[in-house]
C-alpha cells in the first residue's frame, strides 16, 4: 500500500469522527475538511499547521519522527516502545494489553496532531489481533518541518581542529612498505579492497573505522530492540549501527553551531530502543580521532560538529604534488594530493614504486579509461604540458580516437579474480615501459592474447584452481 492509498483508508476507513476534529483543530484545517472526508484526505499532506505541532513536540518525539523520516518504513505500535516505555507499558501478557497503553500514547500526542498516517494491515494471517494489525507511517513530506535533532551548545566563528589525516598517513605507509592489506598497489592502481581507489572512499573509510571503535553494548542483546516494531524485515539486520541517525543529525547544524556529546543521548535512547548504549563522550571522542568530526576545546569543554569547507586544506595547484625530474620521470607526491586528484591518476595513469616514492608512468589503457571531463583535469593537463612523454601519449590518443583496429586471431578473456590477474601478469604480461608482452590487459577485467596462447593460458588458470568457462562468439 503506497502512502496515497494510506491516507486514503486512513480518512475514509479507520479515523473517527472525533478524530478528525481533533486533527482539524490542531492543524489548523478548516470547517471544509472538517465537514468532507474527500477535502481532508486532499490536504492531509500539506504543509499546512505542521510547523505549529511539530513546536510543540518533546525531544524524544522529534528524535523518534527523525527515525522514521530517515528510514522512511512503516512501523507497528510496537516500534513506539522506545518512546512511550513508561505509558504503563507490562513486558507479560497479549500483545494488546502489552501495547495498549503505548497506542493510546500514540493516537493522542501523534494520531491526532496530525503527524503520522494510520491504517490497518491487510493479511491473510490467522489470530493476529487487531492491535497487531495497525501500521504507522511518517510522511516524508513532513520532515522538511520538523525541528532539528540537536539544539546547539554554543555558537561561536571559531573553526576548532580536525584530527591529522590518518586514511593518508595510512596510505603512507602502505604503499612505502608494500604491505598485502584494505590499501595497496596493484597492476599499477591502488585497490581499497577488491576495487580501484576513489576520493569517497576516504569517508566510507573514516566511518567504518568511527564504527569499529565505537565501544557498544552486546549486540545479542541490542539488535532484536533496535528494529523492533519495523514492519519490513528489511531492516533485520545483524548488527545496530548509529552512525547514519548520529550524522544526520550532526548534519542539521549551521555554520557556527556545535554541541556537547550529552547532546547525543536522547536521540540515542530513541535508536537503539533503549538507555543502554554507546557512552556519547566515547562515541564523539572515537568520531573526532577518525577525522568524522571536528572538535572546538573552550572552558575545560569538548563541542563537536561536522568539518566543513574551513577544515579543508586551500586547493592545490598540479605543481605542488607532482615534481618531473631531470631524467623525465614523475613523481606523485601522496602527502599532498587531493584525493579527488589521486583518483584520477589512479585511473588514468600508471602507477609505479621507485624507491619508496609512487612513480607516474604515461598508459594509453589507462588514459583511455578517464572521461573527457578528467582528461581536462589541471593536474592531467600540467601532465600533458610539461611531460614530453605525456604530451606525446596524448597526441597519440587524440590520433587513434574513434579508428577501429580488428584482431585476428585473438582472443578475449574475463578474469574477476584479482589474483589471478596478477599471475597472468607475472608470466605473461609486462610492464608499462616494456609494452612486449604477450599478453594485453584491457579496461575492467577482460585481457587479449593470442590464439597460439590458448594452452598456456588455460595451464596456468586449471592450476591455480579456477573454472573456465567458454563463450563461442557468433
Amino acid at each position: 500500500m503506497n502512502l496515497s492509498q494510506m491516507v486514503y483508508e486512513m480518512a475514509h476507513n479507520v479515523l473517527s469522527s472525533a478524530d478528525i476534529k481533533a486533527i482539524c483543530k490542531n492543524r489548523g484545517f478548516s470547517d471544509k475538511e472538517l465537514n468532507s472526508r474527500f477535502l481532508f484526505e486532499h490536504t492531509f499532506l500539506s504543509p499546512t499547521g505542521l510547523e505549529v505541532v511539530m513546536s510543540k513536540l518533546t525531544a524524544a518525539e522529534i528524535a523518534t519522527l527523525h527515525l522514521l523520516y530517515m528510514d522512511n518504513q512503516t512501523v507497528d505500535v510496537s516500534f513506539f516502545s522506545r518512546l512511550y516505555s513508561t505509558a504503563g507499558t507490562r513486558c507479560y501478557g497479549t500483545f494488546t494489553q502489552q501495547y495498549k497503553p503505548v497506542y493510546d500514547s500514540v493516537q493522542a500526542n501523534l494520531v491526532r496532531k496530525g503527524l503520522l498516517v494510520i491504517t490497518e494491515a491487510k493479511t491473510n494471517a490467522l489470530g493476529k489481533t487487531k492491535m497487531e494489525l495497525w501500521c504507522f507511517h511518517f510522511p516524508s513530506e513532513f520532515g522538511q518541518y520538523l525541528p532539528p535533532l540537536l539544539t546547539p551548545s554554543i555558537r561561536t566563528p571559531e573553526v576548532g581542529t580536525v584530527k591529522a589525516d590518518i586514511f593518508r598517513n595510512l596510505l603512507l605507509e602502505r604503499i612505502e612498505t608494500q604491505v598485502q592489506h584494505y590499501l595497496r598497489l596493484v597492476e599499477g592502481s591502488i585497490y581499497t579492497g577488491p576495487k580501484k581507489f576513489s576520493a569517497k572512499d576516504v569517508p566510507e573509510w573514516q566511518q567504518s573505522t568511527w564504527q569499529a571503535n565505537i565501544k557498544s553494548v552486546e549486540v545479542s542483546t541490542v539488535s532484536s530492540k533496535v528494529f523492533q516494531g519495523y514492519v519490513s524485515s528489511e531492516n533485520q539486520y545483524s548488527s545496530p549501527n548509529p552512525l547514519p541517525f548520529v550524522l544526520y543529525a550532526f548534519s542539521q547544524l549551521k555554520t557556527e553551531e556545535w554541541v556537547t556529546s550529552e547532546q547525543l543521548n536522547t536521540l540515542l535512547d530513541v535508536f537503539y530502543n533503549t538507555t543502554s548504549h554507546p557512552v556519547p563522550t566515547q562515541l564523539c571522542a572515537a568520531g573526532y580521532d577518525t577525522g568524522c568530526l571536528a572538535g572546538y576545546f573552550s572552558n575545560g569543554k569538548v563541542y563537536y560538529r561536522l568539518p566543513d569547507s574551513r577544515h579543508i586544506p586551500q586547493n592545490l595547484a598540479p605543481e605542488d604534488y607532482l615534481k618531473i625530474l631531470s631524467d623525465g620521470r614523475i613523481m606523485l607526491i601522496l602527502a599532498k594530493v587531493p584525493y579527488e586528484v589521486l583518483e584520477i591518476l589512479n585511473q588514468g595513469t600508471y602507477l609505479a614504486l621507485d624507491k619508496g616514492q609512487l612513480k607516474i608512468i604515461p598508459s594509453l589503457s589507462k588514459l583511455m579509461e578517464l572521461s573527457e571531463a578528467a582528461r581536462e583535469d589541471p593536474a592531467m593537463n600540467y601532465l600533458k604540458t610539461h611531460s614530453a612523454a605525456f604530451q606525446a601519449l596524448f597526441e597519440k590518443l587524440e590520433n587513434q580516437w574513434g579508428k577501429l583496429i580488428i584482431h585476428e586471431n585473438l582472443l578475449v578473456a574475463r578474469i574477476t579474480d584479482l589474483s589471478l590477474r596478477v599471475q597472468i601478469k607475472k608470466a605473461f604480461g609486462s610492464m608499462e615501459e616494456n609494452q612486449s608482452g604477450r599478453v594485453a590487459f584491457l579496461l575492467e577485467e577482460y585481457i587479449a592474447f593470442p590464439r597460439t596462447m590458448l594452452g598456456d593460458i588455460e595451464k596456468l588458470v586449471k592450476k591455480s584452481g579456477h573454472i573456465i568457462k567458454t563463450v563461442q562468439a557468433k
